[in-house]
């Protein structure tokens, strides 16, 4: 006979894509979007000017990417 699964593992397989849906609800929303585009002319303008910081930041989101992807391994 099968076991049923918890519930624990029902929820971590539910709660990315829930929360991944409920991100684009709210990004969708026409003043939120007008906001992020305002932003983003800024941020453009802003790295273009300032190389250095660019790099940096980049570096520091890899180095995130990294240490999510070691912390979400299969622990032996």
């Amino acid at each position: 006979m099968a076991q049923r699964p918890h519930a624990s593992d029902i929820l971590k397989q539910v709660v990315p894509p829930l929360t991944v849906w409920a991100i684009e609800a709210l990004l969708k929303r026409p003043k939120i979007s007008k906001a992020v585009e305002k932003l983003d002319k800024r941020a453009r303008k802003n790295a273009s000017k300032n190389r250095t910081m660019l790099a940096a930041g980049i570096a520091v989101i890899a180095a995130g990417i990294g240490l999510i992807a070691t912390a979400s391994s299969s622990k032996k």
